[in-house]
């Protein structure tokens, strides 16, 4: 059994041994007196068993959440070691290794999940209620589920997986029944996993940039985080002039004038001169003198141009002939 000035020197070992520096600003924040009685302690700490650590760290981290009238907790300090403690759940498996035998029922449910469903899932449920799920989970499958989970959040479901020892049939019929209930509404649900921002952006992108810029400005008042995920998957006409100067050449060549002439209708001068810059000499002079006649042209007319235009660059960047724009290496 350790008292406790050396189970002070352990977890200021411990965190330290986790983050550098962590200890040591733990340390600072103590009176001089008990600082000096555990750096002399900590001389005479060689090793410490696996399971002694686990077991100190777990009356600490409980510690720092009920606030010990010894140190004062600031939150940066409190994010710091749930941070540090975290990463080597992660990383070393802390704590962990103790609970891979103690499944004494099989969720054979739990299979059905991915890490992802099991985390929407559980993800707004009590900790004991997680935690237990979790301990029955394949080692594997909690540690990708226990992932997802925030920092502080997740320390606090390993230290409730450590503390089951036995589980009442009422709380497994619980589980059991919560968990196929779930199953039953994953089977019942139409899978829209293609149905999401980067389907709608394909939506909004089909309608030309009038329309889909008209629904995307709505968006952008009442759901402007929906708003920015659609934008960030949207190919627009704004992305056509994205290309690399040789694979926008190329599509100045298969891109008939009258169709450039609608699409450019209205659009910034920067766009109109580098289609210009990227035509022959002879139909430079052309579409100056169509721009420049200033001739009226649908809304549709413009759009539908557009996105015969979106539609041949995408096509294009599908199947290889031309470098995609979200990439870093764009030929010029």
């Amino acid at each position: 059994m350790y008292n406790e000035l050396e189970k002070a020197a352990i977890v200021i070992l411990c965190l330290e041994n986790m983050e550098e520096g962590l200890g040591a600003n733990l340390l600072k924040s103590l009176p001089t007196n008990t600082v000096k009685s555990i750096v002399s302690v900590m001389g005479r700490i060689t090793a410490v068993e696996k399971g002694d650590v686990n077991h100190i760290l777990t009356e600490f981290i409980e510690s720092v959440d009920s606030g010990p009238k010894l140190v004062h907790f600031t939150e940066d300090m409190k994010s710091s070691v749930f941070r540090a403690i975290s990463k080597s759940i992660d990383d070393d498996g802390l704590f962990l290794g103790e609970l891979e035998n103690l499944a004494k029922h099989n969720f054979s449910v739990l299979e059905r999940f991915s890490a992802s469903e099991l985390f929407s899932i559980i993800c707004g449920e009590k900790n004991q209620f997680c935690a237990v799920v979790l301990a029955h989970c394949r080692p594997e499958m909690s540690a990708s589920v226990l992932k997802k989970f925030d920092d502080q959040r997740k320390v606090e479901l390993v230290m409730a997986m450590s503390r089951i020892k036995e589980i009442d049939l009422e709380t497994v019929d619980m589980i059991h029944e919560f968990l196929n209930e779930a199953i039953e509404n994953k089977t019942k649900m139409i899978q829209l996993a293609r149905r999401g921002p980067e389907y709608v952006a394909k939506v909004i992108s089909s309608l030309g940039s009038a329309s889909g810029g008209e629904i995307l400005d709505k968006l952008k008042s009442t759901h402007p985080d929906l708003a920015s995920q659609i934008e960030k998957e949207m190919f627009t006409f704004e992305s056509v002039f994205m290309l690399g100067d040789r694979d926008f050449r190329d599509l100045c060549m298969k891109v008939s004038l009258d169709v450039w002439i609608r699409a450019l209708k209205a659009e910034s001068q920067t766009k109109v001169d580098q289609v210009i810059g990227s035509v022959s000499e002879r139909n430079k002079i052309i579409l100056r003198e169509e721009i420049a006649l200033d001739q009226p042209v649908r809304r549709i007319e413009k759009e539908d141009a557009q996105l015969y235009i979106i539609t041949l660059v995408k096509t294009a960047i599908e199947n290889g002939s031309y470098q995609d724009i979200s990439s870093d290496d764009v030929w010029v």
